[in-house]
């Protein structure tokens, strides 16, 4: 009869090399461009917060003013590659302020942009942001 003994080094033999292929697969960093990521952008439909789709642009409008700040809140947000989320608002506003409520982990590889000329915007997610390198940010005048 065996004993437990006799099959740990068996099962540990087996173990190292797969734990060791795991962690060699999830820490080894991906150029940028690589891998690429769908658009995903849906309000919560908690603050009035609307999307829709043009193409490969995302345009952002509604939500709830208070002062010059602007509050929006989505369910998911990710701007894929080659992607743009284009927020839009009141001239007279200074910030832009972005929940993520959805649980999932936001991916910018795309262009975040707004047509308000010199916003402030921050997107606050507590599942996390992954801001992907050579990502574009800015405003621009409407014309």
């Amino acid at each position: 009869m065996e004993s437990q003994g006799s099959k740990s080094p068996i099962r540990h033999s087996l173990l190292r090399p797969l734990l060791l292929s795991l962690c060699l697969l999830l820490c080894t960093p991906l150029p940028a461009g690589s891998v690429t990521f769908t658009t995903v952008i849906t309000s919560d439909g908690t603050l009035g917060t609307s999307v829709s789709q043009s193409g490969n642009v995302s345009n952002i409008n509604g939500g709830t003013t208070k002062g010059s700040n602007l509050f929006q809140s989505f369910g998911l947000f990710s701007v894929g590659t080659g992607d743009i989320a284009s927020f839009t608002g009141p001239a007279a506003i200074t910030n832009i302020l972005s929940r993520v409520t959805g649980g999932r982990q936001s991916l910018i590889e795309g262009t975040l942009h707004s047509t308000i000329p010199g916003v402030n915007l921050s997107l606050l997610n507590p599942s996390g942001v992954l801001v992907r390198t050579g990502v574009n940010a800015g405003t621009e005048r409407n014309t």
